[in-house]
């Protein structure tokens, strides 16, 4: 136990907290990840560059692939790994990554990405509640034009600014998001475990009400991103769809074993991950693909409004407005509106857990409000709803994460050695270069690459470049000895804190991305 004193107490605290409430998947992984996928930021974009140039076959096969790639690849053995360990996420990385590699990739990098999320969450919440307040008549769709600063004369030297009336509820929501979530967590909690039905509701009778245009759907002659006749749609397509959805799941991937920790048997975690993961992520990206496609057969064109603000060229927003009859569709934005605004209070809850975990010193408050100031930006510029670039820098950064801790247990045989001193080279130089191959895409725009699509799906290769790597790195002997810790130390929860039940920590960490 000499070492133990040189373990930072983020750590120390897991370690002497009591064990958590172990459930079957159906009170946990099961619906927790159903309703996970159904925010509306996951599915909205998933048919915008894939059903226009591939078609609905090549996008849902992808959907399918990249449902059963997170469960096989991100979920499954880092869960198993929590389940037969009792040790949550950021203790088992810490044979990884070492305990400073863990303070900085498990707290402080996921820190940082929850307010990514809080900026989606909240951007997707103003804009779809007053989207279904204009349909019924409250507001002029005129006041969420956005406009444009110019900065200096050429097209690309323009800052994009949200409406007035965006820039000003979005600050407001954002903050009292921020705070509803750093102090009113479980309220929140309880409420999200009986409002996804609605969300699953409207997606169901959105698909419903335009398959009739089903049948005369037909993907685009000519590339949107080239102006180029489409080259090997099909595939293509494939090819983003898994990107898009494991570079969404990548976040919570990274955090499994939190799951393996509440999981009562191997048998829930594995249930829990077909049900949850590769069924239901399948599932929402289906009913979403088929609305979108529907309605564009219906109309015969392109489904993209100018003057309308938001993401066009075949997302799900669009489609609701021009398929599904107004009742209908007011109701939908209504709805998936007010989830996606759970969704910022649960990231502000994490952010500031996280933080505080490692900067005792600063008050939760004052973190939920540099939470806020710091996310708001990405609001007002528009920036958080560019999701496919978004999603491949969160699967750059998170899936090398777990496709290194799936290298570490299988090399120990799902035991924990207990956590590595400081850096741990395997794992954080797995993860370095990882990092840089999932950003492949933006690599090869910023250079001007006009096929980036061939470099997809970059976060599958992130994980498998991190995997392969430190397996190698192992075997070269590069592993450093961990460092000596009680045996009959309690097994303990993710982040836990006085302030926070072990039992709400999974429910709150899984939202927002996570």
């Amino acid at each position: 136990m000499s070492a133990c004193p040189r373990i930072h107490h983020a750590f120390l605290t897991e370690l002497t907290s009591p064990p958590l409430e172990r459930k079957g998947w159906l009170a946990s992984t099961g619906p927790t990840f159903f309703a996970y996928f159904l925010w509306v930021a996951y599915f909205d974009q998933l048919g915008r560059r894939t059903l226009a140039i591939g078609g609905l076959g090549w996008s849902v096969l992808g959907a399918a692939c990249g449902g059963l790639l997170c469960y096989l690849l991100l979920y499954r053995t880092p869960a198993l790994w929590g389940q037969r360990t009792g040790r949550s996420s950021s203790l088992l990385c810490t044979s990884t990554f070492g305990t400073h590699g863990s303070l900085t990739l498990m707290h402080g990098l996921f820190g940082a990405a929850q307010i990514v999320i809080m900026a989606i969450a909240t951007l997707y919440a103003c804009d779809w509640i007053f989207q279904g307040m204009n349909l019924y008549g409250f507001i002029n769709v005129k006041l969420l034009k956005p406009s444009a600063l110019d900065l200096g004369g050429s097209p690309a030297r323009k800052l994009e600014l949200r409406s007035p009336l965006i820039l000003f509820t979005s600050l407001v929501w954002i903050f009292a998001a921020a705070l509803t979530g750093g102090y009113l967590v479980k309220i929140i909690a309880a409420l999200m475990r009986i409002f996804p039905i609605f969300p699953a509701l409207m997606l169901a009778l959105g698909m419903l009400l335009t398959a009739k245009g089903l049948p005369s759907f037909r993907p685009l002659e000519l590339d949107p991103a080239t102006a180029q006749p489409v080259v090997n749609g099909g595939p293509r397509a494939f090819l983003i769809m898994i990107q898009m959805i494991f570079g969404f799941f990548a976040i919570a991937g990274a955090f499994s074993a939190d799951w393996g920790v509440v999981s009562r048997s191997e048998r829930d975690v594995k249930l829990g991950g077909w049900v949850g993961v590769g069924f239901s992520s399948w599932t929402v990206a289906t009913l979403s693909l088929l609305t979108v496609a529907g309605a564009a057969g219906e109309y015969a064109a392109p489904l993209e409004l100018r003057n309308t603000p938001g993401v066009g060229h075949y997302s799900y927003r669009v489609a609701l407005l021009l398929g599904v009859p107004v009742a209908v569709a007011g109701a939908s934005f209504l709805v998936l509106g007010l989830a996606s605004l759970a969704q910022a209070c649960f990231s502000a809850h994490v952010f500031a857990l996280r933080l505080t975990a490692v900067w005792p010193g600063v008050s939760r408050l004052v973190w939920v409000l540099i939470g806020a100031t710091v996310a708001w930006p990405f609001v007002a510029t528009g920036f958080a709803i560019r999701l496919e670039e978004l999603f491949t820098l969160l699967g750059a950064l998170f899936a090398p994460i777990a496709g290194a801790m799936t290298a570490d247990s299988l090399r120990s045989r799902g035991r924990w050695l207990g956590p590595r001193p400081g850096f741990h080279l395997p794992g954080m130089l797995a993860w370095g270069i990882g990092t840089v191959v999932g950003l492949g895409p933006w690599i090869a725009t910023w250079l001007g690459v006009l096929q980036a699509d061939w470099f997809q799906p970059a976060a599958l290769y992130a994980f498998l470049t991190s995997f392969l790597l430190y397996r190698i790195l192992a075997r070269m002997g590069l592993e450093t000895q961990p460092m000596e810790v009680m045996s009959d130390l309690p097994a303990a929860s993710d982040g836990i804190s006085e302030e926070t039940s072990p039992n709400e920590m999974p429910e709150a960490q899984i939202s927002g991305l996570h």
